[in-house]
């Protein structure tokens, strides 16, 4: 995003930035400059939000917030809304196009079927040698524009076949992208851009928003005694499970090599551990069979974290919270649910 500011007022924003890291005692790196510089230029409404909420809070910022506000507005996300910008108006650009050519040919057409009516009503009509020869000369030019429209509307119809080519290109590329190969949910990548949009909207709406990571129980002893061509058809098995049972907002993805993650906007803690809990019973009655051989390979079951997002962290102290959450289930025997309320019990207390 270009700053519009003009030269004074951006100079006068730049001085206000470097007395606020003064009073916060943070060192002026580009990094901590560039949140600050843009918090009071209000260039990044979502960045203000979260900053407003950690001082609403009275929260002391540090360098690690700085760095964490720096990576979700000015980096990752950024590239990624970037990217997804550019692809929008690439199809809204072939839009126009097609709708010009075919414009083009529809008038085009029109064109010739006036002027081939002009032609035959001349035609029918008594006239001089002179009149007569303008008369011809306009039939053969209609003629000659006959075949010019044919022509042009035969490249029009190429030209929109080609655009409507490329836009399945675009679409493909972008779920490819975003995609998990093996189970076909959202990928690691998809997920961090989402995590940081939706925590975005729940500080800016005050809504809440819940985070369940969950870790397949012994997966690594599972794929050495069957193999990974049966781990994969776990995977896809557990995968397809989670998006058959979410709704909604809810964002299902591929965490890790054999973690899931599911990001609840709208949804209280409760309700996550509700919902994490009839997921692991469901996951632990699903039979595993071996495709190829038919053979019963039993139940592979999951362990369950889950953390809600507090307005304006870092969402790192969010992931943190929910993979506590889920260590802790681990300790305790998998197969099982734990939350951010369960680590004050333990002494898997995420640090700040």
């Amino acid at each position: 995003m270009h700053d519009t500011v003009g030269m004074e007022l951006a100079s006068t924003h730049a001085e206000t930035a470097w007395k606020r890291l003064a009073e916060l005692s943070l060192p002026p790196t580009p990094t901590n400059f560039a949140v600050w510089y843009h918090y009071f230029t209000r260039t990044y409404p979502d960045l203000c939000v979260a900053v407003d909420a950690m001082i609403d809070r009275g929260e002391a910022i540090t360098d690690d917030h700085c760095a964490d506000l720096y990576d979700r507005f000015f980096t990752f996300e950024t590239d990624g809304a970037t990217v997804h910008e550019a692809a929008v108006r690439v199809e809204q650009a072939l839009d126009r196009a097609a709708e010009v050519m075919n414009a083009a040919g529809a008038d085009a057409a029109d064109y010739t079927k006036t002027l081939a009516a002009a032609a035959g009503q001349l035609d029918d009509l008594p006239a001089e040698a002179s009149f007569d020869d303008i008369v011809q000369t306009i039939v053969r030019e209609t003629r000659e524009m006959e075949v010019r429209t044919k022509e042009l509307e035969l490249r029009l119809e190429t030209s929109t076949e080609e655009i409507q080519r490329l836009r399945k290109e675009v679409d493909s590329a972008r779920r490819e992208a975003s995609t998990d190969k093996i189970t076909g949910i959202a990928n690691r990548k998809l997920f961090d851009v989402a995590l940081h949009r939706e925590a975005t909207e729940s500080a800016e709406a005050g809504t809440n928003l819940c985070l369940l990571v969950a870790d397949i129980d012994s997966f690594g002893t599972f794929n050495e005694a069957h193999g990974h061509s049966v781990g994969d058809q776990v995977l896809k098995l557990f995968a397809h499970t989670i998006t058959d049972s979410i709704k909604g907002r809810d964002i299902a993805a591929r965490y890790g090599g054999d973690e899931f993650a599911v990001i609840l906007p709208n949804t209280e803690l409760r309700d996550a551990m509700t919902l994490a809990q009839n997921l692991r019973e469901q996951l632990s009655s699903k039979r595993v069979v071996n495709k190829r051989t038919g053979s019963q390979l039993g139940s592979v079951t999951l362990s369950w974290g889950v953390a809600q997002y507090i307005a304006g962290e870092p969402l790192n102290r969010l992931t943190v919270r929910a993979e506590a959450a889920l260590y802790l289930a681990k300790q305790q025997g998998r197969n099982r649910v734990m939350s951010e309320t369960n680590l004050s019990k333990s002494r898997l207390i995420p640090g700040g």
